[in-house]
């Protein structure tokens, strides 16, 4: 990847779109250039707005942040694997409060410490797993707060990636998951969770479910160990 072994690395992964609101990640790098100069932040993906940060951070004179381009799904976990924290961000915005961000639970997965910027649900996951940092959406200076209290920590930064890795083996394992749906069905269709439930033309047991692989969610990253990737 190119990325230095001696820095302190912050990595957003995915999309870079207009409802992220990576703006605030490109003025808290402008703030960490000063404070904090042992860190580089990466963003890594496409999108819409990408064009318009890669503008805005040559003109902003960053020389803390790099942007990679979209990566195939299988190198994904080295991205992860290189980074002592992850960012997560939405913009502030109501609608933004019951949607969960699919790469924090993947982050989690891997036990890397999430820095999150994003209010509703899933701050509440976060929380509850005390798997990361959860700041005020659209806030550089709550990013720089958190990326500069982790990058000071390695002890913290470890026990909160191993919290919320244990935090998704324990409750968004995919077997987990599929009981629930089971559940959920069950009760809509009126017959007991042991009975089982039609979906189109299959019927679904409960025995076929506890036979399914307990795979965790996020897992197919391949990254369980705190170690940075080379």
């Amino acid at each position: 990847l190119g990325l230095p072994q001696d820095q302190f690395i912050a990595a957003y992964v995915g999309t870079l779109g207009l409802a992220h609101g990576l703006g605030t990640i490109l003025e808290a790098a402008q703030e960490l250039q000063e404070r904090l100069p042992n860190a580089l932040l990466i963003l890594v993906g496409e999108g819409a707005d990408k064009a318009a940060l890669e503008r805005q951070a040559k003109d902003m004179g960053l020389t803390n942040l790099r942007f990679f381009p979209g990566q195939p799904r299988a190198l994904v976990p080295t991205f992860i694997g290189a980074s002592d924290a992850c960012i997560v961000t939405l913009r502030e915005a109501e609608v933004f409060r019951t949607v969960i961000p699919s790469k924090m639970l993947e982050f989690m997965a891997c036990a890397r410490p999430v820095v999150l910027a994003v209010d509703g649900q899933a701050r509440s996951i976060l929380e509850a797993a005390q798997g990361g940092i959860a700041v005020a959406p659209e806030n550089p200076q709550g990013l720089v707060w958190a990326l500069s209290a982790l990058e000071g920590s390695p002890g913290m930064r470890a026990t909160l990636g191993e919290n919320g890795r244990q935090h998704i083996l324990s409750h968004y394992q995919r077997e987990s998951q599929a009981r629930r749906y089971l559940d959920l069905l069950s009760a809509v269709a009126g017959v007991p969770a042991a009975a089982p439930v039609r979906i189109g033309k299959r019927s679904i047991t409960q025995a076929e479910v506890a036979g399914s692989p307990a795979e965790v969610t996020g897992s197919q990253t391949g990254v369980a160990s705190a170690d940075k990737a080379a």
